[in-house]
């Protein structure tokens, strides 16, 4: 499907240092968590990879490529007036034309720091990765708790994780996302259903 060697190569190009090992912390979590969730294994890493493909793009350049990936789209004011966001879409729109990813990866790179409802278990899974994975111990408190939970329960995981996430978007100041909000209300939801 792809060659890894290759991407690693090209995306440790595009970051620095500790973009790019974070980027390998996502795709070895990305990998472990699809495989106990029974997708595929090499699908999910390769999105781990490249979920940060355009993160330390000049702005003028994400924003070139966030204008293209909403093309299809309704233009989302949200993630358009804040930049740190734009390399998301911009990221989706760079691996779609370099590596012709396919919608699903493609969309897993785009949803990877909002969220929304209805996500894939690939989208949930690089959504996660970003939040968890191991070099965001230094960062995170609670990010390692989470790792473990992730593996057993990758709803309960996402929802610390968003919590976490809008927690600190409270502290802030800034507007949270409503992709974000109707996440963590479809798992509360779901779980409720379940009790």
């Amino acid at each position: 499907m792809f060659d890894r060697a290759s991407l690693k190569e090209h995306i440790s190009g595009l970051m620095n240092a500790e973009r790019f090992r974070h980027s390998l912390g996502v795709m070895d979590l990305s990998g472990e968590l699809a495989e106990i969730y029974g997708i595929d294994k090499e699908r999910a890493a390769v999105a781990g990879l490249i979920h940060d493909a355009a993160k330390q793009f000049p702005k003028e350049e994400q924003l070139s490529l966030m204008k293209k990936a909403y093309k299809n789209m309704e233009p989302d004011d949200i993630v358009f007036k804040n930049k740190a966001l734009w390399h998301a879409p911009a990221g989706a729109e760079y691996v779609k034309e370099k590596f012709g990813v396919d919608d699903e990866i493609a969309s897993a790179v785009f949803y990877h720091t909002i969220g929304k409802e209805k996500m894939s278990l690939l989208e949930k899974i690089i959504f996660l990765a970003d939040c968890i994975e191991i070099n965001r111990d230094k960062e995170f408190d609670w990010a390692k708790n989470a790792r473990e939970l992730a593996k057993k329960d990758l709803d309960g995981a996402i929802l610390i994780a968003v919590d976490k996430s809008i927690r600190s978007i409270l502290d802030r100041g800034l507007i949270i996302h409503p992709g974000s909000i109707k996440l963590r209300n479809e798992i509360i939801r779901k779980r409720m259903e379940i009790k």
